[in-house]
């Protein structure tokens, strides 16, 4: 069982946005890139939670839909 901590959700949200970051700036991702955020994204419920959370915010804010 894993326990999520004030820091490693925090943690996770930074790679979250780190991972949109990289995303954004290669929207013609190769196939590399995906399969490194596809792995990412698949660590762990909190790993999607983290990424999903981040979408939200970044939607909320008026910004453009993450491209995954």
């Amino acid at each position: 069982m894993s326990f999520e901590t004030p820091d490693n959700r925090s943690g996770l949200f930074d790679e979250a946005t780190q991972w949109l970051f990289r995303i954004r700036e290669n929207p013609q991702s190769e196939a590399e890139l995906r399969a490194r955020f596809e792995a990412w994204r698949q660590k762990s419920p909190q790993h999607e939670k983290a990424w999903n959370e981040r979408c939200l915010l970044w939607r909320a804010t008026g910004q453009a839909e993450p491209l995954y």
